[in-house]
């Protein structure tokens, strides 16, 4: 499962049709005020194209508004890829993605 959209480097380079593969992960953290809580975190890695995401040593894009969301982890909510991909779509950055 991943992601196609238009990008911006941080170098300030316009790539068309970037391939965004993510990787999700459940954190428990405690917060002094509000006890326990556990986030979804998406970490994005982002490439020019899904044949250089395949290839050995392919080099990743620096995209920062692209790069890593966090959202509320919601146990009843369905699997992590679900949440996980529901919450990068919620990101202004990934509005016009489209799953590959």
């Amino acid at each position: 499962m991943a992601l196609q959209c238009d990008v911006t480097t941080s170098d300030g380079i316009a790539v068309t049709g970037a391939y965004i593969r993510p990787q999700f992960e459940v954190r428990k953290k405690f917060d002094l005020n509000e006890g326990k809580q556990s986030y979804l975190f998406v970490q994005c890695e982002v490439y020019v194209s899904e044949t250089v995401a395949n290839t050995e040593g392919g080099k990743r894009l620096q995209a920062r508004n692209v790069g890593r969301f966090r959202g509320a982890w919601d146990t009843d909510g369905g699997s992590l890829e679900a949440q996980g991909y529901a919450l990068m779509k919620a990101q202004s950055a990934l509005a016009d993605a489209t799953d590959v």
